[in-house]
């Protein structure tokens, strides 16, 4: 390499060997702008919502301000969990596309420089030919987003802003801070530097310097038949719509999104403000195509008491054939009767309100009103059960009352009652058995009915043990009771006084398990100083017998045969019992060797004697 240098006194020559000079007071800068950056992040407010780009002059602008203003919307969102989403990867991609062929001049005439002159002469020399280069590529980019600023759809002129910064920082980065780290990196790129994997095509010259006659012509006869095909493609409006061979991110989401759930399609009618009777209209027109599933409206949703939102009431009135009867009204027809313009409530095809009896009548139009509102009358007053099932032509089917028992999915009895009669659980039908699981009633016990009731099996997976509300002051319960229970079942438990037979007894118990079918049960006891001795005892045929217990952590375990018992805990002997047995052993064994050892020395003192 020739460490010869060819110095310059062009402006830019100038300016490159200022760059490279204070390469290291350009870093200190770059560093506190990032610290600085880092920090104001949070100051930067974002615009999530689109309608703000849009003109306001703009027919989807101002149906989505009507909406906001007419209707509370709700956002919705499909979300999926990733490393990064596409909408970041794209803005990544737009800012590095944006810089990357600035820092590529800048490298490739460093390389060239470097071949010749030495690692800083080739930087200054670099940077001095780079610097016109990328300037006017940096103008001729922002020149192009400038043109977006001027989009009637605000999103554009938002987008060229941010992107001209990010071309500003980049052209900065590139001319400040790239010759500082090539003075860093340089002596390591000469270490790395591997042959070009690119091969050398000049045939591809050669072919388009011959044909340059030729191509032209045909590519634009090409650009017409493109032209008149690209009218007759159509266009895609989502990404439900395209077909890949290979899924991205967002259609891998969806897909998953219309496995699981169903999609459904939302629109927003306007009507003329305050005129709710077109509203309304349009909602019965819509209700009747099947291809909608739910529609809202402030003429269809119901505030209370059947008033919708928009109902203007006046005081109470009756529209109706008559004004209002207190006697009998017999075999009259009427036709079409409507209080809706009035805002009415009691509006009757034959009467609105009516104190007496209304037979035989016939209404054969429809009838419109706000409350009240029914096909013969509008409102009627009550009357006792003994005057209705009076009347000349009541119907028989007055006087009774059904009871339907049903499980899950058959009706499993029925049972006619007379009005105001009561039933209880002896008059049910048998109840079928599941297994694994108790069955009962949902209510056992049916008094003074006025209607007809219908009365269900509920079944409920057993439960396996019941606790006592009995308590420990560490909190946990006294007993457990293994079996298969419902969920209504409990374990009965109540303190009785201690048993006068047993002797140091110091807690005694009345134990009641619910009925579930089996002749005996596992019974857990929580003793009153965990890790002491006590022996169970259970009063069996008028007498105190002692129970076979086995230690289950903290608690002492036992069978106790029945559903009920008396149980009585008495401290058992802290010694184990095959100590006991081995010193009394030993105490046996030992007297009797004491008693061995007299009778032969006895003979001994006589024969001294």
């Amino acid at each position: 390499m020739n460490e010869q240098a060819a110095p310059k006194n062009d402006v830019m020559h100038k300016v490159a060997c200022q760059i490279v000079e204070r390469r290291n007071l350009i870093f200190l800068i770059v560093v506190i702008l990032l610290i600085f950056s880092v920090i104001s992040r949070s100051w930067v407010s974002v615009e999530n919502d689109l309608t703000t780009y849009l003109p306001e002059t703009s027919g989807t602008r101002q149906a989505l301000d009507i909406m906001e203003e007419e209707f509370t919307t709700y956002g919705t969102a499909d979300v999926m969990v990733a490393n990064i989403g596409p909408e970041r990867a794209q803005e990544l991609a737009d800012q590095l596309a944006l810089s990357l062929d600035y820092a590529i001049i800048f490298s490739n005439h460093f390389r060239e420089e470097h071949e010749t002159l030495p690692l800083k002469e080739s930087v200054i020399e670099a940077l001095s030919k780079s610097i016109p280069e990328i300037s006017s590529s940096c103008l001729t980019t922002v020149g192009g987003l400038v043109a977006m600023m001027f989009m009637q759809f605000k999103i554009g002129p938002d987008m060229a802003i941010c992107l001209i910064k990010a071309i500003a920082y980049s052209i900065l980065s590139v001319l400040l801070v790239m010759p500082g780290l090539l003075m860093i990196f340089g002596p390591w790129m000469e270490k790395t530097e591997h042959k070009s994997f690119v091969p050398k095509i000049p045939f591809v010259g050669r072919f388009a310097y011959k044909t340059r006659k030729i191509i032209p012509p045909v590519f634009l006869v090409l650009v017409l038949i493109a032209y008149h095909f690209s009218s007759l493609c159509p266009y895609a409006y989502g990404l439900n719509s395209i077909k890949t061979p290979k899924l991205n991110d967002v259609q891998i989401a969806s897909n998953m999104i219309d496995e699981n759930f169903t999609a459904s399609n939302y629109v927003a009618l306007v009507t003329p403000k305050a005129d709710y009777s077109v509203e309304k209209a349009m909602i019965t027109e819509l209700e009747s195509h099947d291809e909608a599933d739910s529609i809202k409206g402030l003429s269809n949703i119901e505030a209370m008491d059947g008033y919708c939102l928009e109902d203007k009431l006046t005081a109470r009135s009756s529209v109706k054939g008559r004004v209002r009867v207190n006697g009998v009204v017999k075999g009259e027809v009427h036709s079409n009767v409507s209080g809706i313009m009035n805002a009415v409530v009691n509006v009757g095809g034959i009467v609105g309100r009516t104190d007496g009896f209304v037979s035989g009548c016939i209404n054969q139009g429809a009838v419109y009103g706000r409350k009240d509102v029914g096909g013969i009358a509008g409102q009627a007053e009550p009357t006792d059960y003994e005057t209705l099932i009076a009347l000349e032509n009541a119907p028989k089917r007055f006087g009774q009352i059904t009871v339907t028992f049903k499980d899950e999915d058959h009706v499993l009895g029925r049972v006619n009652l007379e009005y105001g009669d009561s039933l209880d659980e002896s008059g049910y039908p048998e109840l079928p058995a599941k297994e694994g699981c108790a069955a009962r009633w949902n209510t056992t016990k049916l008094t003074e009915l006025h209607l007809d009731t219908v009365v269900e099996a509920v079944y409920t997976d057993y439960i396996t043990a019941l606790a006592s509300i009995y308590e420990r002051e560490d909190g946990r319960p006294v007993f457990f009771a293994k079996g298969s229970f419902g969920d209504r079942d409990s374990l009965t438990v109540s303190v009785r006084d201690l048993p006068g037979e047993l002797r140091n007894a110091v807690e005694s118990w009345q134990l009641t398990i619910p009925d579930d079918g089996q002749e005996s049960h596992t019974v857990r006891y929580l003793p009153i100083e965990v890790g002491k001795k006590y022996k169970v005892y259970a009063k069996q045929d008028g007498s105190w017998k002692q129970l076979s217990t086995e230690t289950i952590g903290s608690y002492l375990a036992f069978d106790l045969p029945g559903n009920t018992a008396e149980l009585a805990v008495v401290p058992g002997s802290s010694v184990p019992a095959w100590v006991i047995v081995t010193a009394a052993a030993a105490v046996v064994l030992a007297g009797g060797t004491v008693l061995i050892r007299r009778r032969k020395k006895a003979p001994v003192k006589q024969a001294e004697e």
